[in-house]
């Protein structure tokens, strides 16, 4: 069941299927600790429904991409 999961979620990136995932992502990203439980609930929710929890890794680190450029760009805003 684990290759079926990875070979469903690994062509993601060359579907519209991945911006529907991203959006709540996107849209919590000015709020750090809704992006955290957003992740939380989005590893459980897909655990719960059968996907492997490497390929939900997998699906994550995909869908998160783009919040890189916001977290970094809120870090050097930071004065320590």
């Amino acid at each position: 069941m684990f290759f079926f999961w990875i070979s469903f979620f690994s062509s993601i990136n060359e579907t519209p299927f991945l911006h529907v995932i991203q959006q709540p992502f996107l849209a919590t990203s000015n709020y750090p600790l809704l992006t955290l439980i957003l992740i939380q609930l989005t590893y459980l929710k897909m655990s719960m429904s059968g996907v492997h929890p490497i390929a939900t890794i997998a699906v994550l680190i995909e869908v998160l991409i783009p919040l890189y450029d916001v977290i970094n760009h809120k870090a050097s805003e930071c004065s320590w």
